[in-house]
This record gives structure tokens, sequence and C-alpha cells, in this order.
């Protein structure tokens, strides 16, 4: 899940040099994925199941997640936006395949105010499609957890992506990916965390032991809690290490609720 921007250059490049090669096919493609690979200590899942996923792609390589909140908006992490023009960024939607789905353009993408692309503050963006997702496709949005609502601390949420499936690993699965994280406290996470700030427009899930977690490119994507989205896939250290939780963008938090309502009116 974790942003981090060497790991996230070289797994952007390695793509771009993979999407072209002349000689790229599908069947060559699923050959080279192990069929045990997948989003850290999940499994594979519908896009049935998760209609509400969204990928993020930059010159048609996909680069983050997102979550779609209504027909014409998508909910994702700022730094996935932030390094792309309005011209390079396009959204695909409507498949649990890798690089697959409808693909619309976007109109505007718009970072949260106080984004701080040093230590990634306020990581929040939205983009504007440039045309409604057609309703003939399985792709339809999520309700947003409610402004200062609260989330019970051990409580299970979802978290799903096309994202590495280990951090030395530059080889993304095929098929969509979710695993389920618990809601740890904040106290809990910056202990954990000495060397880091744990602050209060962000929440934590993730085990102790580790072993469960998104990874890189999974960045963007949705944390989802009782069919509401919770959190937006930011940042963190290595992917489902012991005492290394994710750490989310919170979606409750008043500055980052005001922000996306009123930008896009959810």
């Amino acid at each position: 899940m974790k942003f981090n921007f060497l790991l996230f250059c070289v797994t952007f490049f390695w793509k771009l040099k993979v999407f072209n090669s002349s000689t790229l096919n599908t069947e060559s493609l699923e050959d080279a994925y192990e069929p045990e690979l997948r989003i850290v200590g999940g499994e594979e899942v519908q896009i049935e199941k998760f209609p509400y996923i969204a990928q993020i792609c930059i010159m048609a390589i996909r680069i983050c997640g997102g979550t779609i909140i209504k027909k014409n908006w998508i909910v994702t992490a700022a730094h996935c936006t932030f390094r792309g023009t309005l011209q390079e960024i396009n959204v695909r939607v409507g498949s649990d395949l890798n690089s697959k789905g409808s693909v619309i353009s976007s109109k505007q993408k718009i970072e949260h105010p106080k984004y701080d692309d040093s230590n990634l503050d306020y990581d929040v963006a939205v983009i504007e499609l440039s045309e409604r997702i057609p309703d003939n496709i399985p792709a339809k949005p999520i309700r947003l957890q409610r402004k200062g609502e609260i989330v019970k601390i051990g409580a299970v949420a979802d978290v799903s992506g096309w994202g590495l499936t280990n951090e030395t690993e530059l080889q993304e699965p095929l098929h969509l990916r979710s695993v389920s994280v618990p809601i740890i406290s904040h106290s809990q996470c910056a202990d954990w965390y000495q060397e880091e700030q744990i602050k209060e427009f962000v929440i934590c899930a993730g085990y102790e032991h580790g072993m469960k977690d998104a990874c890189v490119s999974d960045s963007g994507g949705p944390l989802v809690h009782s069919k509401k989205l919770i959190g937006i896939v930011s940042w963190g250290i290595g992917c489902a290490r012991p005492k290394r939780p994710g750490v989310y963008t919170s979606i409750a938090h008043p500055e980052i609720r005001n922000f996306i309502e009123q930008i896009s009116g959810v």
C-alpha cells in the first residue's frame, strides 16, 4: 500500500517498459504471475463485490486505486494525482482485471488545498470524470462515512486493490484482491510508529504481527467498513510488517469530509 516514492517510481517505470513492449500479450502476462500472489494476506475477489473500486491511470498505466463516490466523481489519494497532468490521467472502472475495464478521461482533478507532498498531509484528491459512468457495467458509487462519525477500535474493514503482493516483488496480480484489517487506535498507531507522526486526519488499520496489508500501488484505494468508505490508502513503512499498520486518510475528519463535499457535492 504504502507510499514509498522510490519504489513507486521503480514500479511505474517498470510498468512503462512492460506497457511499451511489442511482445506483450495477455497470455504471457498471466503466465508471469504466480497464482499464490495476492494483496498481502488477502484473496482474489470479484468486481461485483467491490463495484465502487476504480483504477487511476497515468498515460494508460494503472498507478493507484480510487473509489467511485458519484457517477462522475472519484476520490483517491492526492499523491496519486499530484504529479500527473489532467490530460495524462484517466480512470478505469467496472472490471476486476488489472488495467481492464471502461476508460473515462478526467475533466478536472483537485488535490486538498493543504496537501503536502513532502509528508502526505491531507492526502486526498477528487477527480471529475468527463462523462458519467454507464449504468450497464458493474461500477457503482459507495456511501461515505459522515463527518465526525466514529468507527470502533477493533472493527474490521476491507481494503482492496491491484497493488504489489509484497514490498520486494514488482509483479502485480492480474485480479483484484482484498484483505480485512482491524482499526487500531491513534495512540496505539503512534506508539508503533514512534519515528513518524500520526496526525488527527488519518486512521490506522492492521495487525501487531503484520502479515495482512495492502502494498505499493494500492495507494488511493478504498478502506470500507459497514458498506461505507472510511479511509483512503495513503502511506506506511513497508508492507505488512509487524507494528507497521496501514495509514489511511480519514473520510470522517471534518477537513477531509468538507473538502470532498464542497468539490463533488457528495
